[in-house]
């Protein structure tokens, strides 16, 4: 049964609802305007799961630039299945409600494509990135993906709007004894008409929830038989 509210009850309702995103898109303004340029600002830091994420205002972009470290127990192997079994990224990646493999360039080199969720009152958004992998080796220590928007490589959806600006590194290196380290850095536009403060709060979350997501799935590629075709160490 569905409920009624008076004229007069959903016009406080609205009022409150449009006070908070000004206040929200007020407070983050404040927020961006006291970050120093180029320096990193801690967002969240969880000592119980190893996990830390940063933000950084540049004076060049419209929006923030991310970090995120986490510490978690995987090897090499598992980890670089979770990073290139892209099928499955919507179980661990946040917002993310598909995900597909578009071509194979080489074997250090794909095109992959992301649909996400949105908050309410936007669109959905999807991204077609360029993968480059600079596989681990024992001279370079660690396991790298640069990922770089390719917007072009794929016609638009309809109702959807195209992530024009997507720009990661991720870095995973072995710490011994089991443990892995990895640090991602990036920037994102979602394009569009979305308010900076929203764009900016998801990507508060995201790196953490990701990070999360990471600590949470990368167990099951220990012992499950998912074979890449790219070349992740040498």
């Amino acid at each position: 049964m569905s409920r009624k509210f008076s004229p007069a009850v959903l016009s406080a309702m609205i009022a409150l609802t449009l006070s908070g995103a000004a206040f929200a898109e007020r407070g983050d303004l404040e927020e961006l305007r006291s970050y120093d340029a180029n320096a990193w600002i801690v967002i969240k830091n969880d000592r119980l799961h190893q996990v830390t994420t940063y933000a950084k205002q540049e004076d060049n972009k419209r929006l923030r630039s991310f970090r995120q470290e986490l510490t978690f127990e995987a090897s090499i192997d598992a980890t670089a299945k979770l990073l290139l079994d892209i099928a499955n990224y919507p179980r661990w990646f946040h917002m993310n409600r598909e995900s597909r493999m578009v071509k194979q360039i080489s074997p250090t080199e794909f095109l992959y494509y992301q649909l996400f969720d949105t908050p309410p009152g936007q669109p959905p958004r999807d991204v077609v990135v360029r993968a480059t992998i600079q596989p681990y080796s024992a001279r370079t220590g660690a396991l790298k993906l640069v990922l770089r928007a390719a917007p072009d490589a794929l016609p638009p959806q309809p109702g959807v709007v195209r992530i024009p600006a997507w720009e990661m590194t991720a870095t995973y290196t072995p710490l011994g004894n089991g443990m892995m380290k990895g640090v991602t850095e990036g920037y994102v536009d979602p394009g569009g008409n979305a308010p900076a403060w929203a764009v900016n709060y998801v990507q508060r979350a995201a790196p953490y929830r990701n990070a999360l997501g990471i600590q949470r799935i990368v167990k099951y590629y220990e012992s499950n038989d998912f074979q890449t075709p790219f070349k992740y160490k040498e």
